[in-house]
C-alpha cells in the first residue's frame, strides 16, 4: 500500500459519492469520517468496491488518509476560481 495516491483515491471516493474528513482528537491524531452524500447509493456498489481494494480495514492506510485529509486548506479538487467579472449579479 505504499504507492497509494491517496489523493487520487480522495477524489474518486468524492465523485462516488463518499465524502471523507478528519477530527483531530485530543491526543493530536486524526479520526476518519465517512459521509454518504445523495449520490452514493447510486454507487455505492463502486464505492464499496474501491475502498475495499485499495483501504479495506488497513489502519495504516485509514491514518494516512485521515492525516491526509485533516491537513489544513487542503485544495485536491482544484476548483476553479471565478474571476470578478464572471461573477453572478443578483437583484
Amino acid at each position: 500500500m505504499s504507492d497509494l495516491d491517496i489523493a487520487w483515491l480522495v477524489r474518486e471516493l468524492d465523485g462516488l459519492g463518499l465524502k471523507l474528513t478528519a477530527t483531530r482528537r485530543m491526543d493530536g491524531s486524526f479520526g476518519l469520517n465517512k459521509w454518504r452524500a445523495m449520490n452514493f447509493w447510486e454507487n455505492a456498489p463502486q464505492a464499496e468496491a474501491l475502498w475495499a481494494q485499495h483501504v479495506g480495514d488497513n489502519e495504516r492506510v485509514i491514518t494516512a488518509i485521515a492525516e491526509f485529509v485533516g491537513r489544513p486548506n487542503l485544495e485536491i479538487f482544484n476548483a476553479p476560481s471565478i474571476a470578478p467579472a464572471q461573477k453572478l449579479a443578483f437583484r
